[in-house]
């Protein structure tokens, strides 16, 4: 163990915590599955747990200061033995819920002005509550990420709303340094979930989810618990491009929309249909000024006719007209009629 700890970086620690024998199960767990936790949670850390026939209780925890103090603190967590930070801390905002919740049975019981005052009680006592509660998940955040900066952040102990308070106040903190390359990278610890109902990690799947609506590129560590967001390797340039690229777009196609083009083509075209609508009607009115006419002169000619049918004698036999004969007044009278016929045909024209 000296000859690996001398080959390690000159700035890794080793420390021997004392933990009884019956709780290295516990550190160990299921499968090897909490100690792989801690591997991957705190990077550059190995912790090594006597064997079963070793008399030891030393669990020896190797690696970066920072990590083998979080390291440290999480065995202890895990035994049972460090101090009970979340206890102490959820303890008061656990007794302004109870206050809380006792205020809402008496105010179901009251009736009138007094069940309205004591329901404006018990809501804020539970706003109370909930700062308090939110003031333990920071006592909590800060006992688990003492030693920590800004490049890495342990969610364990939280509750689902808590830690993405928290991740979400530590992505605005530092997103100028990670877009910039001044932070290579942050660290978001989760862990599996082991601790949560059914075993199923809460924590872990809403961070996911921040992380791809904020916009931030990451990998999921499918070994532990954990994410790394990083702008290094995500070839930020690449959207940038893509605006780039839609600039001489959008340019060339300002000039080929022939934008005056279109109100001089529409005014052109709209004086033709109404323009073939005028001819049509100056014909149709043509048509029937013409037909009225001839209405009207179809109409002296059957007057005409009406009028002077009525004298007309029967014709004699012409074959021997006789002189003198009354019957030579009807040639005269028919000599005489075309000349008025025009006349009327001249009128009715008119």
């Amino acid at each position: 163990v000296e000859e690996e700890a001398a080959a390690m970086a000159p700035e890794a620690v080793r420390e021997l915590v004392q933990v009884p024998k019956d709780m290295h199960g516990k550190v160990i767990g299921r499968g090897a599955a909490t100690l792989k936790d801690i591997h991957s949670d705190y990077p550059g850390v190995r912790v090594t747990v006597p064997k079963r026939d070793d008399p030891s209780d030393e669990i020896v925890i190797e690696g970066p200061p920072t990590a083998v103090a979080a390291a440290k603190a999480r065995v202890l967590d895990i035994c049972g033995m460090a101090p009970n930070v979340a206890g102490a801390a959820r303890a008061e905002a656990q007794r302004l819920y109870d206050e809380a919740d006792a205020l809402f049975e008496q105010a179901r019981a009251a009736s009138g002005e007094e069940r309205s005052r004591l329901y404006d009680l018990a809501h804020a006592k539970r706003r109370e509550a909930e700062a308090a509660q939110l003031a333990a998940a920071r006592k909590i955040f800060e006992a688990k990420n003492l030693g920590y900066g800004n490049e890495q952040m342990d969610l364990h102990g939280l509750h689902v709303k808590e830690a993405l308070t928290m991740v979400e106040e530590r992505l605005v903190a530092v997103d100028s340094d990670l877009r910039s390359g001044a932070l290579p990278s942050l660290t978001i610890i989760t862990g599996f979930g082991h601790h949560s109902d059914n075993n199923r990690a809460k924590i872990k799947p809403e961070v996911a989810r921040i992380l791809t609506e904020r916009g931030y590129p990451f990998e999921a560590d499918d070994a532990g618990g954990l994410f790394i967001v990083s702008f290094e390797h995500a070839e930020p340039a690449a959207p940038e491009p893509q605006d780039d690229q839609a600039e001489p777009a959008a340019a060339p196609a300002e000039p080929a929309v022939p934008m005056p083009a279109e109100p001089q083509s529409q005014p052109q075209a709209q004086p033709q249909p109404h323009a073939q609508p005028h001819a049509q009607q100056q014909q149709q009115q043509q048509q029937q000024h013409s037909s009225d006419a001839e209405f009207i002169i179809a109409i002296f000619k059957c007057m005409y006719n009406l009028c002077f049918s009525g004298h007309k004698q029967p014709e004699p036999d012409r074959s021997a007209p006789q002189q003198g004969h009354p019957d030579n007044n009807i040639n005269s009278h028919n000599n005489h009629n075309p000349p008025r016929e025009q006349e009327m045909n001249r009128l009715a024209q008119a």
